[in-house]
């Protein structure tokens, strides 16, 4: 039978499904226009009061800020246009009476960003010598690590010796190498429960007192960095935690060891990497190495904030000096793929591996949330990273769904609580906006019934319901036939939905095209461990007419209108009536 197999398809999708059950990805194209939006507008003055009253009282929606009169926060709400739709700053009372460096914070204001220097770190080597050397083994490119490998190896002595040629860049970048977190600095140097040396801090915790030779010979003070042969031959010595690739475990370590290679790889140095990516970009006032001058420097608790610590060879990891408006230029040029190709941005920003939890994965070195049951019936992902070093902490937050990120540098004490709190207020706010606006400029551009100009019946309507993913297909008719082959209107409903196919066929005028997935109306029973209640990833593509797929939708869109719907299978171009 002609249709058999997509009948299979469709009836499949309407056991398993009982919701809505969209690819992942955008359910909606990426909205335009948002700095002149009302419905983001509302929403940034809820985000404002909500602000305003958590740094006048410690309270949020998100729970108490307990931080909140020692902590000064730059925040910045950005997306792919040149200019921030929101920007706010707080500056703490313990910072207005600082004797160096600002007493306000302004979107100008100079911060350390800690482990964010890890993304920008990762990104500059992506720019510079492309994605292909991810696979590849770092002992290829680390000759002391080849001579540790043969020395102590792992195949005879897995607890003691690292398996370095097993481990790949990509295992460092992602945190999958199973090497120590750090050998020095910063573990000992910012951990409160060590003491520098072995002194009487660490022998009341019960561990015994250390011979100097027990000590690392450098990294144990802000002006005491090792060089690289010094913690080359420390990382080596020590033992690993994991088999390579069995697990995520967090690596400052492998940054230093990625920094060398890739040194090795371009021949330049990875500061010359850095700054001239801030130099494209125009982030004028972020830096590898520690600004000169105090001017624009926040400085919260005075000399011991550690603004002007010098982390050397570490400086990869998390040594980084950036600003509000400049971490907005960061995240909008990822999401534009300025530097980077699409393909190799859709790439890099793919989870490596996943955690205990099941909404959090790592990549390289993103940190991957998902977004559950905010948007109703679809999730989303969010690709992070955040950073901490002394008294200050970062976090950017990109969502490539909606072309939209936000930022945000803190200063003071407990800013890791801070950074997570102010992130946690944001999402509610933010994204669910984002999501009513994308839907809005869908049913805009695209609801309303389409018709065909020859002497065949064929017509096509499309609306948009609140709350729900995608453009709902009202009608489908050709030939006589009420609905799409095999798909009941009583007990299913059609979505289409965008893909990142788009053909710009001149400056007024694009072609994209979409999906359709079936969804089964109602309530379905509790589903078992092997049935997910949604795999219409398995079913797109799955039945095809003369070669072409049923599935398959092009739109053309001329002047943010479309004009015409062309279901490929059915050979047809239907004109948009209303």
């Amino acid at each position: 039978m002609l249709f058999s197999s997509f009948l299979l398809s469709l009836a499949l999708s309407s056991i398993a499904t009982a919701k809505p059950c969209p690819i992942l990805g955008p359910v909606f194209e990426a909205p335009t226009g948002l700095a002149d939006s009302p419905v983001l507008k509302e929403a940034f003055e809820v985000l404002q009061a909500v602000l305003d009253n958590a740094t006048e009282t410690g309270q949020t929606p998100a729970g108490p800020w307990f931080g909140y009169k020692n902590n000064s926060i730059a925040l910045t709400v950005f997306d792919t246009s040149d200019s921030e739709f929101f920007s706010y700053q707080y500056s703490s009372s313990v910072l207005q009476k600082a004797s160096q460096g600002v007493t306000k914070i302004t979107e100008d204001a100079i911060f350390r960003i800690g482990s964010l220097s890890k993304l920008v770190s990762a990104y500059a080597w992506l720019i510079e010598a492309g994605p292909t050397y991810w696979d590849q083994p770092i002992t290829k490119y680390i000759p002391e690590l080849k001579k540790a490998a043969k020395k102590c190896s792992a195949a005879d002595g897995p607890i003691d010796c690292t398996d370095w040629d097993e481990i790949t860049l990509g295992a460092l970048a992602s945190h999958q190498a199973g090497i120590p977190r750090d050998y020095s600095t910063p573990a000992e140097l910012l951990d409160p429960f060590s003491s520098v040396g072995g002194g009487e801090g660490a022998v009341a915790l019960g561990l015994p007192p250390l011979p100097e030779s027990a000590l690392p010979p450098c990294g144990l003070g802000p002006t005491d960095a090792c060089s690289i042969e010094q913690w080359l031959a420390g990382i080596i010595a020590a033992d690993p935690i994991y088999a390579p690739f069995s697990t995520p475990v967090y690596s400052n370590g492998g940054y230093i060891i990625l920094a060398a290679a890739f040194e090795r790889i371009t021949g330049k140095s990875t500061s010359d990497m850095v700054d001239g990516l801030f130099e494209r970009l125009n982030m004028t006032q972020s830096s590898y190495s520690n600004p000169e001058g105090l001017d624009n420097a926040v400085i919260p608790l005075g000399v011991n904030s550690g603004y002007q610590a010098i982390l050397g060879i570490e400086s990869p990891v998390g040594g980084y000096f950036s600003t509000q408006s400049d971490i907005a230029k960061l995240g909008r040029s990822i999401l534009k793929s300025s530097e980077l190709s699409p393909a190799v941005t859709r790439q890099w920003m793919k989870p490596s591996i996943f955690t205990e939890s099941t909404t959090a994965a790592v990549g390289m070195p993103w940190e991957i949330f998902r977004v559950p049951g905010l948007l109703n019936d679809h999730d989303f992902d969010l690709y992070t990273k955040t950073g901490d070093v002394l008294d200050y902490s970062s976090h950017l937050i990109l969502s490539k769904e909606y072309n939209v990120g936000f930022g945000m540098l803190v200063a003071g004490n407990d800013t890791t609580t801070t950074r997570s709190l102010l992130a946690e207020v944001i999402t509610p706010i933010l994204f669910p906006a984002l999501e009513k606006i994308a839907r809005a400029q869908a049913h805009e551009k695209y609801a309303g019934t389409y018709k065909s100009t020859g002497d065949v019946d064929f017509e096509v309507e499309l609306t948009t319901d609140a709350g729900k993913p995608g453009l709902r297909v009202v009608k489908f008719a050709s030939n006589g036939t009420e609905t799409f082959p095999g798909l009941d209107p009583e007990t299913t409903v059609l979505h289409l939905y965008p893909t990142n196919l788009i053909h710009a066929t001149s400056e007024s005028e694009y072609k994209i095209a979409y999906r359709a997935v079936s969804d089964k109306k109602g309530n379905d029973p509790s589903l078992g461990l092997f049935s997910t209640g949604c795999e219409n990833w398995f079913l797109v593509g799955a039945t095809r007419y003369g070669g072409i797929d049923l599935d398959q939708i092009v739109f053309t869109v001329e002047d943010g209108k479309a004009t015409t719907m062309a279901p490929r299978a059915w050979r047809r171009n239907l004109q948009k009536a209303d």
